[in-house]
């Protein structure tokens, strides 16, 4: 935006409203999160109650299947978004808190501690109780 007080030399008046609102219009999309950053947003703020794709699309205002295609032009599926944010979250607790196996598991929205710990195992190649 620092552009857009810049002096310009003498010019054509409309030249310099068509520049000077082309570089708005950019700063604007630009500035907007993309669905795959607003995905994990939403993922990860609510990693203990597992949003859907259902959910999560309602939430951005638009149907299962086109959140499904947006982000499949950027080379992501849901399943591996909520996946990766588990695998990093999870590592995190278990290694800067207290919180046990289990708690961690509840946090991140696994019903049973197994699965965590199988999801852990193929994350890490360790169980989670080793890793903490």
């Amino acid at each position: 935006m620092d552009a857009l007080r810049e002096p310009r030399p003498a010019g054509s008046p409309a030249v310099c409203n068509a520049l000077a609102n082309s570089l708005k219009n950019y700063a604007t999309q630009t500035s907007r999160e993309s669905v795959l950053e607003a995905v994990a947003n939403i993922v990860l703020t609510d990693l203990a109650h597992a949003p859907g794709l259902d959910q999560t699309a309602e939430r951005l205002h638009m149907t299962s299947r086109t959140l499904h295609r947006a982000l499949q032009r950027e080379g992501w599926t849901f399943n591996a978004i909520v996946e990766i944010q588990r695998r990093y979250v999870a590592r995190d607790l278990l290694s800067n808190s207290e919180l046990t196996v289990s708690e961690v598991a509840e946090r991140l929205g696994y019903r049973e501690v197994s699965n965590f710990s199988r999801a852990f195992r193929r994350w890490y190649g360790v169980s989670p109780g080793a890793r903490s």
